[in-house]
């Protein structure tokens, strides 16, 4: 179904630069031996809103996907505003707000903290004004600094809807807006999608419901901040992290029965014992948060680059490790009664962790896909990090024991460096194939 609106003056930059607002052509899409798109061409102009009719399953949701930059289609190609969204399609996604059947919010952030974040995401400068703006058109001022898992269902539905239109997209993609809303709420959700279309944007939504497609009726004319703020919020992690760091520390002081200074041959093990699993700890979480209401997508639909968003994960698991690592640190010096405050040994955790967390973010990306995750992640992340874990536990061991440091920095600096560089060259790199099959 498919309904003309008139094309005003602000949008006259964005049609002169694409005739269509969306263009796909040849669309093809399959799971397994199942084809859900099969040679889909989709044509939609400016100031229009289009009404995907169909039941559940035959593919609605996988096209606005592919529309969204979130999916990858096996076949085909799509243009928005007549800039390709296959690849680094940034520019592209900076015009599309998308609503899917998941918020996309983080529960543990206020109305307010999810949509500065988003403001960020979407480079807005001092958008304070218009998170206020935007709030009220979904009727949520006055919850504004209330958290997420706070409010309804229906509730959250609009935030989601306030998430989607905070950067004032051209074109909006929405997954049957209408679910979970009540009367009330369709009646604010019709209204600001008449208000959409009469200022010459594009609306494209999808639904089973017929009466749906009325939400918007003829006018008048022819995408590491959020993850340290939300694990400050939560805590369980860090204390978590913690405790775990100590039992080992406490256990192998006193299950060996031995005096403190005669455990230091076996120190730097137990170090890294330590810190191995407080980063598989570290590395479980890193896209947790984003499982809850679907925000990896609201990160992956943003113009935000693939790498950047990859790079942001490891920075928030970098500074939770190293946070976690400073305040053990003492404590094991302690318990075994080893000199810790060392650069050099600073210098190698310091090189080592970054090659944790850059390993581990990349494979919690692929495990949080899966239903085996806390399964998965260890044994994908121990053995490419192994090289790490050999040249920190030798380097360690050097300095903590006293011995030459010569080979500290001829062999495992070195070793610890190409390795950091090699992830981080490949890992981001590939970040965004793992996220868009």
């Amino acid at each position: 179904m498919r309904q003309p609106g008139c094309i005003l003056d602000n949008a006259m930059t964005l049609s002169a630069s694409g005739n269509l607002a969306i263009a796909a052509a040849g669309l093809r899409k399959d799971y397994a031996d199942r084809a859900v798109l099969r040679g889909v061409d989709l044509s939609i102009g400016w100031g229009e809103v289009v009404a995907l009719f169909g039941a559940n399953g035959v593919g609605k949701t996988t096209l606005l996907r592919i529309l969204a930059g979130l999916s990858r289609p096996d076949a085909g190609s799509v243009r928005i505003a007549g800039r390709r969204l296959n690849g680094r399609g940034e520019s592209a996604r900076r015009l599309v707000g998308f609503v899917g059947h998941q918020t996309m919010l983080y529960n543990d952030l206020t109305c307010r903290e999810n949509l500065h974040f988003y403001a960020r995401l979407y480079g807005l400068n001092s958008p304070q004004h218009r998170i206020g703006t935007t709030l009220d058109r979904v009727g949520l001022l006055n919850r504004a600094d209330r958290r997420v898992r706070t409010l309804s269902h229906g509730m959250q539905k609009r935030l989601s809807v306030a998430r989607a239109i905070l950067h004032e997209p051209a074109i909006l993609l929405m997954d049957e807006p209408e679910s979970g809303l009540d009367a009330a709420s369709v009646a604010t959700l019709g209204a600001l999608l008449q208000d959409w279309v009469e200022s010459g944007k594009t609306v494209l939504l999808t639904t089973h419901n017929e009466g749906s497609a009325r939400l918007v009726q003829p006018g008048g004319g022819a995408g590491g901040w959020s993850d340290v703020r939300l694990e400050l919020r939560s805590r369980d992690i860090i204390a978590s992290a913690l405790i775990f760091g100590l039992i080992v520390v406490v256990v192998f002081n006193f299950g060996l029965n031995r005096s403190p200074g005669s455990l230091a041959p076996v120190a730097p093990g137990l170090l890294w014992v330590a810190y191995a699993f407080i980063g598989v700890l570290a590395m479980s979480r890193a896209f947790s948060r984003e499982l809850e209401q679907g925000g990896l997508d609201g990160l992956l639909s943003s113009p935000i680059s693939r790498d950047a968003i990859f790079l942001g994960k490891a920075l928030a698991s970098l500074v939770f490790m190293l946070v976690i690592e400073a305040v053990l640190l003492p404590v094991f010096a302690v318990m075994l009664g080893l000199p810790t405050l060392s650069p050099i040994l600073a210098l190698v955790i310091l090189l080592a962790t970054i090659g944790f967390a850059t390993v581990g973010t990349f494979f919690a990306g692929i495990a949080v896909q899966t239903r085996s995750r806390e399964t998965l992640l260890p044994l994908l992340f121990f053995p490419v990090v192994v090289p790490v874990i050999i040249g920190a536990v030798e380097a360690s061991a050097l300095v903590l024991q006293g011995g030459p440091l010569w080979p500290v920095w001829s062999r495992w600096v070195p070793l610890l460096v190409v390795f950091d560089a090699v992830y981080l060259v490949i890992c981001p790199w590939i970040f965004g194939f793992v996220f868009e099959g």
